[in-house]
């Protein structure tokens, strides 16, 4: 099963395996060459106790959100926003958690490796 987690903090820690929570995400990519943000996806999300979230196939591979994830990750973004709701639902107005996170120097093969799984790092500041 694929998954992409990113560990937010100023220490990595050793990641925890058991999801504390879920929800739902929306997931957009800027590009240095357009006005506006792709598409957006709508990932389910697992939280961690470590302060950290995974993206993960719902079914193993055949889900179409994580791919388009995984293709938005092969077109290099200059950065990705990421939006997250605890819970099962996106709905108008409902209070989420913005985040963006820039990518540098991102190899745009990670997306084609057969079971990927990576892990994102942003410290808070």
């Amino acid at each position: 099963m694929r998954r992409v987690r990113f560990q937010i903090g100023d220490i990595l820690q050793r990641p925890s395996i058991h999801a504390s929570s879920s929800g739902r995400a929306i997931v957009r990519g800027w590009f240095q060459d357009q006005k506006g943000p792709s598409f957006p996806i709508y990932p389910t999300v697992l939280f961690f106790d470590d302060g950290s979230f995974e993206f993960r196939e719902t079914s193993a591979f055949s889900d179409s959100v994580l791919q388009g994830i995984l293709n938005l990750l092969r077109k290099n973004p200059a950065r990705l926003e990421v939006v997250l709701f605890k819970g099962p639902e996106t709905r108008a107005f409902r209070p989420g958690t913005a985040m963006q996170f820039k990518l540098h120097d991102l190899d745009n093969s990670l997306g084609n490796i057969y079971g990927f799984e990576g892990l994102c790092f942003h410290a808070r500041g």
